[in-house]
């Protein structure tokens, strides 16, 4: 499965955002969720994750952004990552057949340790594909 995924800033103000687009392990600083459906149902699921142990302390903001891979997303800017995985490696035992792909990146809070953060959550556009063999 080849994916390009993009987080682009359209707002007047910068924010901070994990710069770890990463589907597992899931970060207390923004998670990135892929999660799919059959065709025709009307919820998505989840690809199974697991989290990390992340304890929060107080740091400057210097050791915050560098400890956790914090990245700061400039008005119109963005960032990106380019996936080559297979889709049964996110899988025990991988959904077949004709299935819509999304992202979701979600964070609840306003800030993190006094830092602003790109907070709620965001949906991407559905992709279609078909899974024909495991």
């Amino acid at each position: 499965m080849n994916l390009t995924v993009v987080l682009r800033n359209r707002s007047a103000t910068a924010f901070y955002v994990t710069g770890n687009i990463n589907f597992v392990p899931a970060s207390g600083w923004g998670t990135y969720e892929l999660q799919y459906r059959r065709l025709g149902e009307k919820e998505f699921t989840s690809v199974p994750q697991a989290y990390r142990d992340e304890t929060f302390v107080k740091l400057s903001q210097a050791e915050t952004i560098a400890r956790n891979n914090l990245f700061r997303l400039e008005a119109g800017a963005f960032i990106g990552r380019s996936m080559n995985d297979r889709w049964k490696d996110f899988f025990v035992v991988p959904p077949m057949g004709r299935l819509e792909l999304r992202l979701k990146y979600l964070l609840s809070g306003d800030s993190i340790n006094g830092y602003p953060l790109l907070t709620g959550t965001f949906i991407s556009n559905i992709l279609e594909i078909e899974i024909i063999s495991r």
